[in-house]
């Protein structure tokens, strides 16, 4: 999702983006996630979809919030940060 632009209503973007992670966990394969400015409601959206059933993805071109690393780190298993060794943002988060 990203609120940076106003290209898309944010419902819509949050209704594509719930249907993006049913087709993930339903097909097996990751989900790939990009966030900008919209990190309250992505951890919301994770959180509440991760427990109605599991799947992986990867937050690509990570340059959130310290809260979404956290949670992404923390709260979903198996996460495994991707450091690109010449800066130290991480550049993406995959669970």
């Amino acid at each position: 999702m990203d609120y940076y632009y106003d290209y898309s209503p944010k419902d819509v973007q949050v209704k594509v983006f719930v249907e993006q992670i049913k087709a993930a966990r339903e097909t097996g394969l990751p989900l790939i996630i990009h966030t900008r400015d919209a990190d309250d409601d992505t951890i919301a959206i994770l959180d509440e979809e991760y427990k109605k059933g599991a799947f992986s993805g990867e937050i690509h071109c990570f340059s959130s919030s310290k809260k979404l690393a956290e949670y992404v780190s923390v709260d979903i298993p198996s996460t495994r940060e991707s450091i690109n060794d010449s800066t130290p943002l991480i550049i993406g988060i995959f669970f």
